[in-house]
Order: C-alpha cells, then sequence, then structure tokens
C-alpha cells in the first residue's frame, strides 16, 4: 500500500467529516464517498504498471542474423 494511501485510510474520520459537513452528506455516505476516491487513486496509479506489458521470447523472426531469439512486446491481460 502507498504512503497516500496510508495516510487517507489513516486519517479517514476526520476527512470523512470534513466531506459531510462541507456537502451535507450522511456520516456513512462521506465514509463511502472516501472509500470509492482512494480505490479511484490506487487503480489510476496501477494503470502505467498495467499498460507497460511484459516481452515474450520466440514471438517474431530473430531481428539479427544469428539471433536465437526477438524480444516483442507482449500485452499483459489483467483481470482484478
Amino acid at each position: 500500500m502507498s504512503r497516500r494511501n496510508a495516510l487517507l485510510e489513516g486519517n479517514a474520520d476526520q476527512i470523512a467529516t470534513r466531506i459531510a459537513a462541507e456537502h451535507a452528506k450522511v456520516l456513512s455516505d462521506a465514509h463511502g464517498e472516501l472509500q470509492r476516491g482512494i480505490e479511484n487513486l490506487q487503480y489510476a496509479s496501477d494503470t502505467p504498471e498495467l499498460l507497460k506489458g511484459e516481452h515474450c521470447r520466440n514471438v517474431g523472426p530473430p531481428s539479427t542474423p544469428g539471433a536465437s531469439s526477438s524480444r516483442w512486446a507482449c500485452a499483459r491481460v489483467s483481470r482484478r
């Protein structure tokens, strides 16, 4: 877990109280909104890692004469 998420979750009661006061929400709704925000931040920070992909051997022809394998980028499929 990132430091950002730890800080948000550690101060969840204070943040939810402020959300409830500023937006005239019930405290349980404010906690739910905060949790959804934390999940969105986690997803957004993981996106570059998901898009990076991996390298697969022996996918295409050798890139140089005499090379045993070439590295081509492969998309990694991740299901959560």
